[in-house]
């Protein structure tokens, strides 16, 4: 494994890789076991409680200074600047036009809390082609004094051509046992402007809509890891009796991109200390899909 410290690129330089990029069809498959590390990221209070905000998550136990625990998600905003790195490395090449989060998992080896000093990292871990482009697979994770922290995967997805007629599967699955409604949500029309001063993300499909009709969308979506935190923020309550420090992983599939103004209704279904989760539009297709969350047993 290959392992660069991290520095930060300006914003003229990634918009540079982003045009740089912008007719690649492929992507670099050599880079696998190659990371970056960023050291002294500190979990300050003020930031924390900006992120639960600007995600829709006002969590009486984030109100609290010194010790406090931090939204799970809050990992993603530590986690973002490598995970950045890894998506403009020079030698990567991947078109960023096309690009979107696909997948997402996060475990919790330990609370998130305010005051703590880690170290973030990113590492390819490689590439995945399906029929309608590829998937770039990175694992990241924030450590303590060499311990995990958190780790997890962030997988991005890069759109190729659309599937041919032949490539869908034509074998049918037994249906699953039914989810049901636990709560329903939205992204406020200002939400991506918010979330994205909070966690550093400003990638313009957010909040630029010429941007993001360039990319393909019908306007601004809202960040997947926004949605993310707020759907985390509602399990948490659900199954976690409130307390964040319950929860020991999280893993979903970014289906479909949700727009702001949408209402997005959240279906679950308990089994032992796993939750299974979907995510729906007001059409009632899957903005989330494959969702699991498992739950620590309250002391």
């Amino acid at each position: 494994m290959t392992e660069s410290t991290f520095t930060k690129k300006s914003g003229f330089a990634r918009g540079m890789r982003v045009l740089a990029n912008a007719t690649r069809s492929g992507v670099n498959r050599e880079l696998a076991g190659q990371g970056v590390r960023k050291t002294g990221e500190i979990v300050t209070h003020g930031e924390a409680l900006a992120y639960a905000m600007a995600s829709g998550d006002a969590n009486p136990n984030y109100f609290d200074k010194a010790g406090a625990p931090v939204p799970p998600l809050y990992a993603s905003k530590l986690l973002r600047d490598v995970l950045e790195w890894s998506i403009l490395h020079k030698d990567l090449g991947a078109n960023l036009l096309r690009l979107v989060h696909a997948e997402q998992s996060f475990t919790f080896h330990k609370p998130l809390t305010v005051g703590m000093e880690l170290d973030a990292y990113a590492r390819f871990a490689g590439v995945r082609d399906i029929s309608t482009g590829e998937l770039v697979d990175i694992d990241v994770g924030l450590e303590e004094n060499g311990q995990p922290v958190v780790t997890g995967r962030g997988t991005m997805f890069i759109r190729g051509k659309k599937p041919s007629q032949g490539s869908k599967k034509s074998s049918k699955k037994a249906d699953p046992p039914p989810l049901e409604t636990i709560a329903t949500y939205s992204i406020s029309p200002d939400q991506p402007r918010r979330y994205a001063a909070a966690s550093g993300d400003y990638n313009l499909i957010h909040t630029t809509p010429w941007f993001a009709k360039l990319s393909g969308f019908k306007g601004c979506i809202a960040h997947g890891l926004c949605v993310m935190a707020r759907t985390t923020a509602e399990l948490v309550n659900c199954y976690g009796g409130g307390d964040p420090t319950r929860l020991a992983s999280i893993s979903l599939r970014f289906a479909k991109p949700a727009y702001p103004g949408q209402e997005l209704t959240l279906k679950t279904r308990q089994e032992g200390d796993t939750v299974q989760f979907a995510l729906e539009n007001p059409k009632g297709k899957l903005v989330l899909s494959m969702g699991q969350a498992t739950f620590k047993s309250a002391d």
